[in-house]
């Protein structure tokens, strides 16, 4: 069964951090960091959206693990890291806050982030979705905290940190469509 290992730079990977509050029309395509969670003592919210160019596995493959690594370089305070499914397109260099996509209500992965490194959230029923014909517009990371009024967060590498281990990376495992090797 093939993998497919995605973990793009900063020229090649589409993501970007979005804050509330003063920086709400503020567009962080290059910032080195993703934060998720409330940012400043101002009540400010701060998210992050990415996406993986999954167009190299075939319409009709069975997607057998999907697992999303970020990387956090540092938390203030224990909060549930979630994963939504984004619904709508979106261009890197000017998302912003107030202009940001919808994405599903319902989370399609969390994690509880209480320690620096990598941290895995399974999304192969998401991953499932996009291979199977759902539009594949990324993710959006939302922290619990947003609204509580203190600074409670966390800090995740983006496609544009210096290291490239510590970039966004999605590990996908899957099985081919049978007839898959004689469509060529």
């Amino acid at each position: 069964m093939p993998i497919l290992t995605l973990q793009p730079n900063g020229t090649d990977g589409k993501d970007a951090s979005i804050e509330s509050v003063a920086q709400a029309n503020n567009n962080f395509q290059t910032d080195p960091r993703f934060v998720c969670g409330t940012y400043i003592l101002t009540n400010g919210n701060a998210r992050a959206l990415a996406e993986f160019d999954l167009s190299s596995i075939p319409t009709g493959s069975v997607i057998n693990s999907a697992t999303i690594t970020l990387t956090c370089e540092n938390y203030y305070t224990t909060i549930t890291v979630y994963i939504h499914r984004i619904t709508a397109s979106w261009l890197e260099n000017t998302v912003t806050y107030n202009n940001q996509p919808a994405h599903d209500a319902t989370a399609d992965a969390s994690l509880s982030v209480s320690s620096v490194g990598a941290k895995d959230f399974s999304v192969t029923a998401l991953v499932q979705e996009w291979i199977d014909g759902t539009a594949n517009y990324g993710f959006k990371i939302i922290g619990s905290s947003e609204g509580t009024g203190s600074l409670t967060g966390s800090n995740f590498d983006s496609s544009d940190f210096g290291t490239a281990g510590s970039r966004p990376k999605i590990v996908i495992d899957y099985t081919p469509p049978s007839n898959f090797f004689l469509m060529f």
